[in-house]
């Protein structure tokens, strides 16, 4: 189901576009808007965090966490994935 806009954008002004971005049905925004809202939640709180509460010895700590966590991320074959992940959207639509 196609959600019309020709009436709202029916222009040539620069703005139509922005315009046509904020249209709240069928956007794009919408459907991201709350995990967006919660990855910005988080990676505030863990920023604070950081910054305000930890003792030096704990931000090292953290520190190596987090380079444990970016080596283990280097193992997983992206382009592996994103090719089963191409072929399952390619079977949808064949």
């Amino acid at each position: 189901m196609s959600i019309p806009y020709s009436w709202k954008i029916a222009t040539n002004k620069p703005i139509a576009f922005l315009r046509l971005l904020v249209r709240w049905e069928g956007t794009i925004y919408k459907y991201i808007l709350f995990d967006f809202c919660m990855f910005i939640l988080v990676y505030g709180l863990i920023s604070v965090t950081y910054r305000n509460f930890m003792s030096d010895q704990l931000r090292r700590y953290f520190e190596q966490y987090c380079l444990y966590c970016a080596s283990y991320g280097r193992l997983i074959p992206v382009g592996l994935v994103l090719g089963f992940f191409v072929d399952v959207v390619v079977k949808r639509w064949w």
